[in-house]
């Protein structure tokens, strides 16, 4: 059962949002852009082995596949430089914003500093991918701080990866935010966002789309399938809440 902690009504003075799946719409791109680059080494590559893998990284997702499909593949980096080419080109083209989330973030960016809270995104993404998202749904301007699973974690030493599902980019965050774990409020798709949020003891709400709906969302504070503002009613927000 999932947990509902809704009558504590936990602190917050930071409100982070991922951005694949929770502000735009790319997993179908991203979807796409895998199915294009294993086609070319005659792997065929469904939407239900997809749905299976939605939000690791592209390493553990090129692993999982030869470990279930039962092959072996020696250029792994090829294969994933071109499903990120495949994938900028169908993001040139736009990417479309998730309207309810959206619209949340725009007026919480206009609060946050009425209230004294920090709005901050994290992402496993690349940073400039990350950011060509938010210039195309108007959000470029609105958060605090932006870190990259790809691009800020580098320093980190762990053998089996640093991105989501592990803690290390929702710690990070709080240290650059100057913000205790403990009143940190995450919104992520996917069962590795949630797992790296919770496991940074942070509150997090999980907002599954249809590309996660399945997963395992064992770790949310709670779970809803569409966002909007009703859902801070039940914390208290703001430094000096």
């Amino acid at each position: 059962m999932l947990r509902d902690k809704r009558q504590e009504r936990p602190i917050v003075e930071a409100i982070i949002f991922d951005c694949d799946g929770v502000l735009v719409n790319s997993e179908h791109l991203k979807y796409r852009a895998w199915r294009d680059a294993l086609k070319k080494y005659g792997i065929d590559f469904t939407l239900q082995d997809y749905l299976l893998l939605v939000g690791q990284t592209s390493k553990n997702i090129l692993k999982e596949i030869k470990k279930y499909k039962g092959i072996e593949i020696k250029n792994d980096i090829d294969i994933i430089e071109e499903k990120n080419r495949l994938y900028q080109i169908q993001q040139a083209n736009g990417v479309s914003a998730i309207l309810s989330a959206v619209n949340v973030v725009k007026e919480l960016s206009k609060q946050k500093n009425i209230l004294n809270f920090k709005l901050a995104l994290a992402s496993s993404a690349p940073l400039n991918e990350i950011n060509i998202n938010l210039n195309q749904i108007g959000l470029n301007n609105a958060f605090d701080k932006i870190i990259s699973g790809h691009d800020h974690l580098q320093d980190i030493q762990d053998l089996d990866g640093v991105n989501k599902p592990k803690p290390y980019i929702y710690s990070r965050l709080a240290e650059w935010l100057n913000v205790d774990s403990k009143r940190c409020l995450v919104f992520e798709d996917t069962a590795a966002g949630v797992e790296a949020a919770y496991k940074a003891n942070m509150t997090v709400i999980a907002i599954p789309n249809e590309y996660t709906m399945k997963q395992d969302f064992k770790d949310a504070h709670q779970v809803i399938y569409e966002l909007s503002g009703d859902i801070f009613n039940y914390f208290a927000i703001g430094r000096n809440a």
